[in-house]
């Protein structure tokens, strides 16, 4: 069972860690992620520690390293310990509804960034909006067709990503986008603007859509570059999930057309206020109370909407908010 690297996080991580008498009498906070390899994570895990241990809670962190059984046993752990809210970002949403059934009704669960699915011991869902992750994508891709390939129909276009072509983890999450992507692409498929085709088709390219699963959004694959019907061969467009600093260098070196920005600050300091409303007994703020049905109840949620980042924004939205480093995006 692996915790936290201390000297990896912070020296506020190493004292979260360390029971006080104030987290004695309000409780701990459990929270499981899946891996301290990605930045993405580790920068979670910095917003939500400060923010509990400034609340007074003990924490208590660990991370599964890509390991479903390993996440499993740590969640046992945390709920033999009397963990009074876990806070839990599965690394495949359907996998843990047996390790849950042992919590104590004492203890309320938060499902972190993605659904848990066929539990009904999760209380509530903190997460980015996954329809309209794949409802903003799917527009990006639209917009940037018109834009780059004007006198071309129909556009030949390629699905990104395990859950994009229906061979991803058993994610909700990710089903979620991928309706959303489709309730924009679906009607153009069927008049015939759009046509799907497989990687390495032959086909020229017009435009590709990377979803979460598809590894690096920032690093454009070798494509076949396509006429935009003047003549002349141009890149397809392509957009990306993440936001992440080979995006955004892409994006401005005009080899990628967009990347969906999810502030994980913000998604932190949402479930960092859903963990303070239990902590004191208190209903927490949600904004979804139908639409995540996770096959044993409809868990209430408290969704954030994602944002869009092209050549257009890039400065204002992740560099002038503090996630990227001017210097670094250059």
């Amino acid at each position: 069972m692996k915790r936290v690297n201390l000297a990896f996080i912070s020296a506020t991580l190493a004292a979260a860690l360390t029971s006080s008498v104030c987290a004695q009498t309000i409780g701990t906070v459990g929270i499981a992620l899946p891996t301290d390899t990605s930045p993405r994570w580790v920068k979670q895990s910095q917003v939500m520690v400060d923010l509990f241990t400034e609340a007074g809670y003990g924490v208590d962190l660990r991370f599964a390293q890509g390991d479903v059984a390993q996440q499993r046993r740590q969640i046992a752990a945390m709920i033999a310990s009397e963990d009074k809210v876990l806070v839990i970002a599965a690394i495949e949403g359907a996998a843990l509804a047996g390790v849950l059934e042992s919590a104590a009704k004492a203890s309320r669960i938060i499902a972190y960034d993605t659904p848990i699915r066929g539990s009904g011991r999760v209380d509530y869902l903190v997460a980015f909006d996954h329809f309209q992750l794949g409802v903003q994508q799917a527009d990006s891709l639209i917009s940037g067709l018109k834009q780059r390939f004007p006198g071309v129909r129909p556009w030949n276009v390629q699905l990104t990503g395990g859950e994009m072509v229906g061979k991803g983890p058993n994610d909700a999450g990710a089903s979620l986008s991928n309706q959303g992507a489709m309730s924009v692409l679906q009607p153009l498929i069927e008049a015939g603007g759009i046509v799907l085709v497989a990687g390495q088709s032959g086909q020229p390219l017009h435009g590709l859509l990377i979803g979460p699963q598809a590894g690096s959004t920032g690093v454009v694959v070798p494509l076949k570059t396509a006429d935009d019907g003047s003549g002349a061969l141009t890149l397809p467009v392509v957009t990306g999930q993440g936001a992440d600093l080979p995006s955004v260098r892409a994006i401005i070196a005009g080899d990628q057309y967009s990347t969906q920005f999810m502030d994980s600050r913000e998604l932190a300091k949402a479930a960092a206020g859903m963990v303070n409303a239990l902590m004191h007994d208190a209903v927490p703020s949600v904004n979804d109370t139908t639409s995540h049905d996770n096959g044993v109840r409809i868990v209430p949620a408290y969704q954030l909407v994602p944002v869009m980042v092209d050549a257009s924004n890039y400065q204002t939205v992740l560099v002038d908010s503090g996630y990227l480093n001017a210097e670094d995006v250059q």
